[in-house]
């Protein structure tokens, strides 16, 4: 038990995290699924539900990091290579906060990519020594990509097709009414 243990902690295969930033542990991850169900009401009072949507998926997570993590103490054996990991911690999601960047979240169930972080609590307390716990809940986002087409230079007689005319610089008014001036 204790070697499967030391192997979860030591394996690299095991990057728990917000993109850069790597937790020693993950204590608690929570996943939601959610739909909308359509509601419309109709003469006699009644409700008619006709369409379920799946709503973005979201997710929050308990990560925790310490000064003296088992992978720190067997990874770095020279103690004058200590860094304090718990406030670089600290830094490194104030700056993920900041830049209001998509992220990628790696927890024990799934890979989440293109998540916005909605709220982070960052605890320090007596009883976790040197060691920071956050707690982190983020939401998926839909990205949109914006194609650009050239259409190239459009004469006004090779009009045959909405494209051509979209493009054209000569524009169809429409049947325009005269303006009597006084």
């Amino acid at each position: 038990m204790a070697l499967e243990l030391g192997r979860l902690f030591l394996n690299k295969n095991y990057d728990y995290g917000i993109s850069s930033l790597k937790f020693d542990l993950i204590l608690s991850e929570t996943h939601t699924l959610s739909n909308t169900i359509s509601e419309h009401n109709v003469e006699d009072g009644s409700v008619i539900s006709d369409h379920i949507k799946n709503n973005l998926q979201a997710g929050s997570l308990v990560g925790f990091i310490s000064n003296f993590s088992i992978q720190n103490y067997y990874l770095n054996r020279d103690r004058s290579a200590f860094r304090n990991k718990a406030k670089d911690a600290f830094e490194l999601i104030n700056e993920i906060w900041r830049r209001k960047d998509l992220v990628k979240i790696i927890v024990m169930m799934k890979v989440y990519n293109n998540v916005a972080i909605e709220n982070i609590d960052m605890n320090f307390s007596e009883g976790d020594g040197e060691a920071i716990s956050m707690n982190v809940s983020f939401k998926e986002m839909n990205v949109v990509t914006l194609k650009t087409v050239d259409l190239g230079n459009v004469k006004p007689g090779a009009m045959t097709s909405d494209k051509a005319r979209q493009a054209s610089d000569k524009k169809d008014l429409g049947r325009q009414t005269p303006v009597l001036e006084k």
